[in-house]
Order: C-alpha cells, then sequence, then structure tokens
C-alpha cells in the first residue's frame, strides 16, 4: 500500500531509551525509533571517544576553579558533589526484547581506572553490560548523560571474602574500566582510622549520593544527608568492620534501601581536601568501613609479585627432591 511505514527490523522504542539507533526504515508510530542496537560497535565508539583529549568542563552553574576541585549544583549551595562521585548503569531487559540503560549504583573513582561501589550492587551483573559516568550529576534521565563521560567496564572484580549471606562485611567491589579516565588523578582521598577511637561529631560526617525515591520521582542529583558515624571501638553493637550511622540523630529506617550504594564522608580537617571518603553506605544503617578494606583495595591497585611454578624443562638435568 503506498504511503505505508517499511516495517521496523528491531524494536520500536522512545529515542531517549535507545542510547545510539542505527539509521534505516522508522516503520515505528509517534516519535519513536526504530532501535537496532550494535552493542559492540557502541562500546568501539565510547572507547575511541575516551581516547581523545580533555573534555569540557562538568556541565554546572558554579564550578570552583581548580582540575579537581568540588562543583555546586546549580544554585543549591547545599549540595556541593566531589569529581570522583561516579554514577554506575547497567544495560537492563525492562520487557521482553527490550533493553534499557538504568542507574545501579554509586561509586567512587579510587584509582584512573577503578571504581569502587558495593558487590551487592555489581555482583549479578556482567562487566560487559556495564559503564560508568564520570562527569554528569543529574541523572534524571539517560539522554543526560554525555556519551564523552561514559566509560565502559572490562573487568569486575568482588572480595573474595564477600558472602550474599552477610548484608555488609567485605560489600565491596571494584569496576576496572575499559580506558582510563582522562582526569584520572581527581581520585577518592580515603579516611584513615579514627584517631584514639575518638567519635565523629554529627555535623562531620554525611552520606551524598543518589535517592532512589527522588530518582523515581524524576530528580536526578546526588543528595547530601548530615549522619552520624560510629564504629566498633565506640559502640559495642556495632559489628567489627563496618560502620554505623544514625541520620539526622535519629534511629535510620532499616527498611529504606533509597541510599543503597552511597558514599559516607566525613571531615578530617579544616580544608576541602580534608573530607574523606568513611565508607559505602550498604543499608541505611550500616556500611563498610573504608580501614577493613583497604589492604585489599590497595593490592587490587598495585598487586605484588607472585612467583608462578611452572613446568620442568625436559632439556634440563634437576637434582633429584629428597624425601
Amino acid at each position: 500500500m503506498r504511503g505505508q511505514l517499511p516495517a521496523c527490523d528491531g524494536t520500536c522504542v522512545p529515542r531517549s531509551l535507545c542510547t545510539m539507533f542505527q539509521p534505516g526504515p522508522a516503520g515505528c508510530a509517534g516519535d519513536n525509533v526504530c532501535c537496532r542496537m550494535d552493542r559492540t560497535a557502541w562500546i568501539d565508539t565510547i572507547n575511541d571517544i575516551n581516547a581523545m583529549g580533555e573534555p569540557a568542563l562538568l556541565p554546572v552553574n558554579d564550578r570552583v576553579s581548580g582540575t579537581c576541585e568540588w562543583s555546586r549544583l546549580g544554585t543549591d549551595t547545599t549540595t556541593v558533589v566531589p569529581p570522583w562521585l561516579v554514577s554506575i548503569w547497567a544495560r537492563v531487559d525492562i520487557l521482553p526484547g527490550l533493553q534499557a540503560d538504568q542507574f545501579v549504583c554509586g561509586g567512587v573513582q579510587v584509582d584512573s581506572s577503578l571504581i569502587m561501589t558495593a558487590a551487592s550492587c555489581v555482583k549479578d551483573r556482567p562487566a560487559e553490560d556495564m559503564f560508568a559516568n564520570v562527569g554528569d550529576y543529574d541523572i534524571s534521565s539517560r539522554t543526560l548523560l554525555r556519551v564523552e563521560n561514559i566509560y565502559t567496564v572490562k573487568e569486575k572484580i568482588i572480595h573474595e571474602y564477600y558472602n550474599t549471606s552477610d548484608p555488609v562485611h567485605n560489600d565491596v567491589a571494584l569496576l576496572r574500566l575499559t580506558a582510563p579516565v582522562r582526569k584520572g588523578k581527581c581520585t577518592a582521598p580515603l579516611a584513615s582510622p579514627p584517631a584514639n577511637g575518638c567519635k565523629a561529631r554529627n555535623h562531620d560526617c554525611y552520606t551524598i549520593g543518589w535517592n532512589r525515591t527522588l530518582l523515581a520521582a524524576g530528580s536526578g542529583r546526588p543528595k547530601r544527608y548530615p549522619v552520624q558515624v560510629t564504629t566498633f571501638q565506640e559502640d559495642l553493637f556495632c559489628s567489627p568492620g563496618t560502620i554505623c550511622i544514625d541520620r539526622d540523630e535519629a534511629r535510620c529506617n532499616v527498611e529504606d534501601e533509597s541510599l543503597h550504594g552511597s558514599v559516607v564522608i566525613c571531615e578530617e580537617g579544616e580544608q576541602q581536601d580534608d573530607w574523606k571518603v568513611r565508607g559505602l553506605l550498604i543499608r541505611n544503617c550500616t556500611g563498610v568501613a573504608i580501614e577493613s578494606v583497604v589492604a585489599w583495595l590497595e593490592h587490587q591497585r598495585n598487586p605484588g609479585f607472585v612467583q608462578k611454578l611452572g613446568p620442568a624443562d625436559p632439556s634440563r638435568q634437576y637434582l633429584p627432591v629428597r624425601a
């Protein structure tokens, strides 16, 4: 029939749900596009772009001068975002035959090619289905993420002692990026154990990350909440290797998982650089203490030399082994 649209050989979806659609016959009603995603080509394109020169500065209205300075989000002077705060995304099935990129968890850049996050956020997701966004903080829509800020993942490293039956201990993972972050030196400063068991004051610590409840309502910017942080040395009810958190001087809600994967930051001095990552929020009450996983993290960043035994060379003569 003349004037009839040719059939779509992919999936008809809104353009915002198709990361990079291939041009071709439309065959879709309304403003939908015919999405024929070639993920391999998409990854190659992103990695090529990541290998290019320096991008423009972060899209915020007020950015303090300096390569690794924190940024204010528009007119909101209460939320200042560190440059090493990262959003992690994964390609998920939302309908049979229909996939989309969705926000999974927050993370922090700890090396030019390593992102630290909660293992419980990424344990069931293949590395090739994930990417990290470094530099875009409004994640209310996938279309707001700039391609040059997307870094694909080539390896997922789960802490070897992480156990799904234990909700907090060692709940940490690293994502090794396919290409290093261009501003790779903007890494998260990790906190040292509190000196002499000193207790952190309420205004000295806060969590910062994306609130899933607000994100579902369309508010895609990270939020900051003051918290009280204690450890086993300060509270015997707090398990060793974890940090216990009360929000706004009130009892935390154990059912509230909206801040899962947020970063717990505490002040250790008077300068902005003295704000250090104290842990990752796993539940609204508890989190992974950085000091409990820092040795593991350092080993992943700088693995030591390990001698591997190889097969014996038959052309050489070896002394017999004594019993």
